[in-house]
């Protein structure tokens, strides 16, 4: 997916669920949580069920609205870029970049679910917002789950380095 990382930034976990309630404590409870709506429900609840405010934004053109996160107040989003969930539909490149301008304007972090981008039909994938990132505002979240076994609920996520050191300090 492009992304040049060293191992220590890597951090793997029990799905997807797991490492959504580890960010909720990492990055701050009282971080007003974007989520894309409609969106996975399932991590909504973790959300929620870990102490965080969430803020539903609707879609436009298939991908997180940019402008409702500027005026929600947001300090993070959660999206599902490569595969919006439920649509189908593929964050454009256009939107990437307007989605971590936002980051960077804010200073808001981007929790950019990449599960379903090892399936492209047609031409290349469209590169990983982390790929693009140059501020250190996205965490990217992965899961084996579609490639190796369902059953097997192994996920993982790569913190920007500032936050891999904080991680490993707080577990």
């Amino acid at each position: 997916r492009g992304i040049d990382v060293p191992p220590e930034c890597v951090v793997l976990g029990a799905g997807t669920e797991v490492l959504v309630a580890a960010l909720v404590s990492l990055i701050g409870r009282e971080r007003l949580f974007a989520v894309e709506d409609p969106g996975y429900s399932r991590v909504r609840r973790v959300l929620v069920t870990s102490g965080a405010r969430i803020a539903p934004t609707p879609l436009s053109g298939g991908a997180i609205d940019v402008r409702a996160l500027y005026v929600s107040g947001a300090g993070a989003a959660y999206v599902t870029p490569s595969h919006q969930f439920p649509t189908g539909e593929e964050m454009s490149a256009e939107q990437r970049t307007a989605l971590l301008r936002w980051a960077k304007e804010t200073g808001g972090y981007i929790l950019e679910d990449d599960y379903d981008s090892e399936f492209c039909f047609s031409g290349s994938p469209a590169a990983s917002l982390t790929a693009m990132d140059e501020g250190g505002h996205v965490i990217y979240m992965n899961t084996f789950s579609r490639t190796l076994a369902p059953g097997l609920r192994l996920s993982f996520m790569v913190l920007p380095p500032p936050l891999a050191a904080q991680y490993r300090t707080m577990h």
